[in-house]
Order: C-alpha cells, then sequence, then structure tokens
C-alpha cells in the first residue's frame, strides 16, 4: 500500500510487482504448503502410534477436535470482522488492465523467473 501510495499507477511498480512480489510470494506459499501439510501429517500419526492405548486416543481425541473447532471458529470470526471492518482493496481497479500501464505478459518473463518459479507446486489451474 505504501508504494502505490509513493509511486501511485506507474508501470515501473507493475513491474516491480510482477516480476518481484508476485514471483517470490508464490514461491513462498509453495514451500509453505509443501513443508507444512507433510509435517503436521506426521507429526499427528506419530503423536497418535505414540498413545498406545485406544481409550487414551478417545479422550486426547475429542479435547482435541473441539479445541481445532473453537480456534477455527474463533480464527474465521475474527478474519470475517477485520475484513469488514478494514475492507483491504477497496480503493484497487477490479481489472489488472485498468492499473494504468501497460503488464507485461507472464510469458514474456525474464528466463530465469519460470523455472525458479516452479520449484515448489504449480496450481493446477494454470
Amino acid at each position: 500500500m505504501a508504494a502505490n501510495l509513493a509511486w501511485g499507477k506507474t508501470a515501473a511498480l507493475a513491474n516491480i510487482v510482477h516480476y518481484g512480489t508476485e514471483p517470490a510470494g508464490q514461491m513462498w506459499l509453495r514451500a509453505l504448503i509443501m513443508v507444512v501439510i507433510p509435517l503436521v501429517f506426521s507429526r499427528l500419526s506419530l503423536g497418535v502410534a505414540g498413545l498406545g492405548d485406544l481409550r487414551k486416543l478417545g479422550r486426547v481425541g475429542l479435547k482435541t477436535m473441539l479445541f481445532f473447532l473453537m480456534v477455527t471458529t474463533l480464527a474465521a470470526v475474527l478474519g470475517l470482522t477485520l475484513v469488514n471492518l478494514v475492507r483491504p482493496g477497496a480503493g484497487l481497479p477490479r481489472s489488472p488492465r485498468s492499473f494504468g500501464g501497460n503488464l507485461p505478459l507472464r510469458s514474456q518473463a525474464p528466463r530465469m523467473q519460470r523455472p525458479v518459479e516452479n520449484l515448489a507446486f504449480r496450481r493446477w489451474s494454470t
């Protein structure tokens, strides 16, 4: 937001976002998903295997499920409340073409950006 306020709708800012922050953000999210999901699955599996007694699993499982539901509900309510209060992106144009400058096509990206960007999982839609 600060960059948009400082430089406005310039082509230079569009290039920085398109070639710099967008690929870095995508790589970060893909790497996070690639690491976190197997880590959580393995920790849960090892925790259940370490309990041994199935009666313990019932009590611990019920407490875990209740805690998970409470925290998830709290996070959803907090997120929805903040989105409705702050209204992120309210002043941004709806279409990327109305940004001002001519955004380069994704196929015109620098040669090294595409392989580095694809190190982690790709979205199925692209």
